[in-house]
Parts: C-alpha cells; structure tokens; sequence
C-alpha cells in the first residue's frame, strides 16, 4: 500500500492529475483518491471570525479527520491511497506559522501516515495566472518556492520520495515517472 500525495498551487492541476493517474493506474493495484480539506469543516465557519492560528489549528483538525476516517481504512484494506494536498500544502498556505513549529505539528498528527511519495506539480506562474485570475503572479512564484524549500528539506531527510514535475505537459511522461519512483519505493521496502 502506497500513501501519495499530489501538491502544488490552485490552478496546477493536482485534481485532474490525480483523477486521471487513479484512472491509469497499475491494473492490479486497487487506488483511491481523496483530497484536503477533508472535512466540511471550513464551511461551517463561514460567516464566524477566525484567527491565522485557529485556521491552522483547523487544518491540523481536518488532517487527522482525514487520516481516521478515510487514509487509514484505505490502507488498512490493501489499496493505495493519492491524496489531492496533504501536509505540505498546510505548510504552504498557512507560512505565517513559524515553518518549525508548522512541520513538527503536522509530523505529530501524521504520525506513522506520512507520505511515501509526494508529487509537485510546478507550473509556469502566467499559465496558472490564466487558469486562476484571483492568483497574483508574485503570489504563485512565493508559493512554488516555498514548496520547492519544502522538497529541499524533505529529501535532506529522507522522509519519503519527493517527484518534481515542472511543467511536464505529457501525462504519460508524468504517469511514467511516477510508477518508476513507485516500483523504485517498492523495491526499497523489500
């Protein structure tokens, strides 16, 4: 069983990726695919005043949530699981929390459901300008750098496989490299 998890900025891609990998995944592996946030959680605030922190301690909230009610069973019944988001999306869009403090928190609630692979869908800044208008360009460039940090970090750890694909238009290509890191994961754990 495989956790991935599929990150990068609004306007990227990742559900549509993550549709279309589970559509063409191996053929005798069952996948599901999930997304975050999780829960309705966020649209029960609306209209409520919420500060930086509560948003994040939501975020917390919602990922575990995410973890007992749907990850885990997955898991547990033998299927691998694509997660549209998971925990460097928090440490993404919600920055204003010291980046320490954000990672050792989000590490804490994952607990032993981190990620084996995480995917980083990277684009070109104007094109997803143009699929998301509310996006400044200035904002997608600040938020690709920080998730490319987040991959830098990562891989300094050797927490789990980390897949870059910046502007790769060919979903077979991508398709391709995934399932070679996949059979790469595999291989590792025997």
């Amino acid at each position: 069983m495989v956790l991935m998890a599929i990150e990068g900025v609004d306007g990227v891609g990742k559900t549509t990726f993550a549709d279309w990998l589970a559509k063409n995944w191996i053929r005798d592996r069952e996948v599901v695919v999930t997304h975050e946030p999780f829960t309705s959680f966020f649209t029960m605030l609306d209209g409520y005043p919420t500060t930086k922190y509560s948003d994040w301690l939501g975020y917390l909230w919602d990922r575990e949530m995410h973890i007992n009610m749907f990850i885990k069973p997955n898991l547990d019944e033998g299927k691998d699981v694509i997660t549209d988001r998971y925990y460097w999306s928090t440490l993404v869009y919600q920055s204003h929390v010291p980046f320490d403090l954000n990672l050792r928190m989000n590490r804490l609630v994952m607990g032993r459901y981190m990620p084996d692979i995480v995917i980083l869908l990277l684009d070109d800044p104007e094109a997803i300008h143009e699929r998301k208008p509310e996006l400044e360009v200035d904002d997608i460039i600040a938020m690709q750098t920080l998730y490319k940090h987040i991959a830098n970090v990562v891989r300094e750890k050797d927490w789990h496989a980390v897949v870059i694909l910046d502007g790769i238009e060919d979903w077979e290509v991508r398709k391709k490299i995934i399932i070679d890191v996949w059979k790469k994961y595999l291989t590792k754990l025997k």
